[in-house]
């Protein structure tokens, strides 16, 4: 079954933020992207912070994540 809509509350990007900034660092809104890569790719969120760019040095990029099986490469512009 394909999940189309991955919901993401603004509660989750808070709490997100508070609880791992210290260590991903980055801005609130870098959180959103960090949560869709979790929920979309069913990721633990340490897994799913290697994907994401945290620093604005992404050059339109801000996350990505490659499906091996389905040898599928997602690249992604978040807007939060």
């Amino acid at each position: 079954m394909i999940k189309m809509i991955t919901k993401i509350t603004q509660k989750e990007i808070d709490d997100s933020f508070v609880k791992y900034k210290k260590q991903f660092e980055g801005c609130k809104e870098d959180y959103f992207g960090l949560l869709f890569l979790a929920k979309k790719f069913d990721l633990q969120i340490e897994d799913a912070a290697q994907y994401i760019a945290f620093f604005g040095n992404d050059y339109g990029i801000d996350g990505f994540f490659f499906e091996e099986q389905k040898k599928n490469l997602h690249l992604f512009q978040f807007k939060w």
